[in-house]
């Protein structure tokens, strides 16, 4: 998986956001920056999912240009909050093979721009059709209940109007809270449990989408966890971490993937080392070799989280699953 931010920049900027550290930047990508990556990625590694991100990537003024330049890669996933022109979205429809993760999370003040953009995108499902474009909708679980519960009113809202384009819908977990010297774990196991419940019966062709962060899914009670991995339609479920493959992510700035969490960080231009892709992609997978035991494979809150003597027990039976 490679994450491209391409700029630090973002029109929403929600307090849970894990690449928060890079706003006020006002730092962009250039277009031939990308270009010059993504023609060294394209060298011979595998396996070519493209992640678009920031910041907010519709910011960017280059943005139909990177993707048609990322649209000759496998994947390629553009992750937008879809505050931007109608226009826009009219230009970026026109980029063949794209996945749109679209956030569903606008701040209150934006929830009307939000709401009509996403009315115009989703009623263009000729366009979205012809093109071959994938549709997701991903809300991130924050610590109010009552706005949780609002927005997955409103996902199962948009599900039942365009149940026939949306693909799948991603729960994301808000990084636990830093208070003080402590983290605090928020439990998510209601919220979650109705989301997959409602979506498995009213809609049985959508697919919900977890992101493997350890950090996150372990607010999931495990007897759900259980239930979940059990479910067809839930994919990605993972108890390990992204830093567990081939991962590369490039800033703006150059410098170190935004995860507040785990120790292991990967500089943003250490590809610059290699000649080829998959040279570095199993120079970046024997690094992880050191972290296959529990007592090394730890995140900088675990033991303020779940109290387990320094690690947590489920990443541990995961990791030692695969050996």
């Amino acid at each position: 998986m490679t994450y491209l931010y391409i700029t630090s920049e973002c029109n929403n900027d929600c307090e849970y956001c894990c690449s928060k550290s890079l706003r006020g930047k006002n730092q962009f990508l250039s277009f031939d920056e990308i270009e010059l990556f993504l023609d060294w990625l394209d060298s011979d590694i595998e396996e070519k999912h493209i992640f678009i991100t920031g910041g907010e990537p519709t910011l960017h003024p280059d943005l139909k240009k990177i993707l048609r330049r990322c649209s000759f890669f496998t994947n390629t996933t553009l992750m937008t909050n879809l505050l931007c022109s109608k226009e826009l979205i009219k230009e970026l429809l026109d980029v063949n093979y794209i996945t749109w993760n679209i956030s569903t999370n606008p701040k209150k003040e934006l929830e009307k721009t939000f709401l009509d953009n996403l009315n115009y995108l989703l009623s263009e499902k000729d366009l979205i059709k012809k093109n071959k474009i994938t549709i997701g909708l991903s809300l991130t679980l924050y610590e109010s209940q009552e706005n949780n519960t609002k927005n997955i009113g409103k996902i199962l809202g948009l599900l039942e109007k365009y149940r026939e384009i949306i693909t799948y819908v991603e729960p994301r977990l808000a990084m636990p809270i830093p208070d003080g010297d402590e983290y605090k774990i928020i439990n998510y196991t209601e919220e979650i449990s109705y989301l997959v419940s409602n979506i498995n019966e009213r809609f049985p062709n959508i697919f919900i989408n977890f992101g493997e962060c350890a950090i996150t899914n372990c607010q999931i009670a495990p007897a759900l966890y259980g239930k979940l991995l059990e479910n067809p339609m839930v994919t990605n479920l993972n108890f390990g971490c992204h830093y567990n493959t081939s991962s590369i992510a490039i800033l703006p700035d150059k410098s170190h993937l935004p995860c507040p969490h785990f120790d292991l960080k990967f500089k943003t231009n250490e590809y610059k080392n290699f000649p080829k892709g998959n040279i570095a992609k199993y120079w970046n997978l024997n690094r992880m070799e050191k972290y296959k035991t529990s007592e090394k494979f730890t995140c900088n809150c675990n033991n303020l989280i779940c109290k387990e003597a320094g690690f947590c027990t489920a990443i541990r039976a995961n990791l030692l699953n695969r050996k």
